[in-house]
């Protein structure tokens, strides 16, 4: 990570959070993120994701009509249940 020598004014509105995800000095292949409100880094997929993403697709262009499509660099989101 980076250290910067002068303070950055990121305020605590949108715009703000968006300064912070420019500057986030993140390691390689991880991915930043504004999710709620806060700036996350999630670490890099490995292959049980791309495994279980291919498996997911194949099941999909077996059911879906025609005119649908499967598009992975859409992102979706999900929250996670309550425990």
């Amino acid at each position: 990570m980076n250290s910067y020598d002068a303070p950055i004014d990121l305020g605590d509105d949108w715009p703000g959070l968006v300064r912070l995800w420019e500057v986030v000095d993140a390691p390689r292949n991880c991915k930043v993120e504004i999710v709620a409100g806060h700036v996350t880094v999630a670490p890099p997929v490995d292959t049980r994701h791309h495994l279980i993403a291919d498996e997911v697709q194949r099941s999909l262009y077996e059911v879906m009509p025609e005119d649908r499509g499967v598009y992975q660099a859409q992102a979706v989101a999900v929250p996670s249940p309550s425990t």
